[in-house]
């Protein structure tokens, strides 16, 4: 799973929340994930890593396939 998602994936095994407001303007380091989400219709995104026993196991994701979006900090925050 983590193998298609290289940059995300970075950034959910340090804890981090990964949060995207548009798609089209990801990092050229991130053209894997940019052209998975392009191909999937997704604008944005917003995803949180799940961890079991410290090891990263899978991640809760928001996404919008209508919008480019701000995710706002309480919808983050709900997230956490």
């Amino acid at each position: 799973l983590f193998d298609s998602i290289p940059h995300i994936a970075q950034s959910l095994q340090r804890g981090k929340m990964f949060l995207c407001e548009s798609v089209r303007n990801m990092p050229s380091e991130a053209r894997l994930e940019r052209n998975l989400c392009l191909k999937q219709s997704i604008r944005s995104l917003v995803y949180v890593p799940l961890f079991f026993q410290d090891r990263l196991t899978g991640f809760l994701g928001c996404e919008s396939t209508t919008i480019e979006r701000r995710w706002h900090q309480y919808e983050q925050n709900l997230l956490k």
